[in-house]
């Protein structure tokens, strides 16, 4: 049996690097966005989650954990994704919805700055 998949892409741009993601965040796949998330020295970094079907309590600790990581380091990390996806919705009920800055599309972040 094959395991969820996970596809992470990484772009490096200024002001905004961005890291898109595409399919599943749960246990098995997880550290791969910690390690990404670690791996970024950039001042603000955008999680575009817009395609990621499901997201676990694992993938929720790796964002909420990075997301501490980054502004005790006075960075920002923001999270992209539709308002009805699947993600919104597993933060929301996970009660971390209002701890990040959350843009539904990436073009958002990078007008705002």
């Amino acid at each position: 049996m094959i395991g969820p998949q996970l596809e992470l892409e990484s772009f490096e741009t200024t002001p905004v690097h961005r890291l898109v993601l595409r399919g599943e965040i749960d246990v098995k796949t997880a550290p791969r966005l910690e390690s990404a998330l670690s791996d970024t020295t950039a001042a603000t970094v955008l999680v575009d989650l817009s395609d990621v079907g499901f997201i676990d309590s694992t993938g929720l600790r790796v964002l909420a954990m990075g997301r501490a990581r980054f502004e005790a380091d006075d960075r920002q990390l923001v999270v992209c994704a539709p308002d009805d996806s699947v993600v919104l919705r597993t933060m929301r009920l996970a009660g971390l919805g209002g701890d990040f800055k959350i843009v539904t599309d990436p073009a958002e972040l990078t007008e705002a700055e």
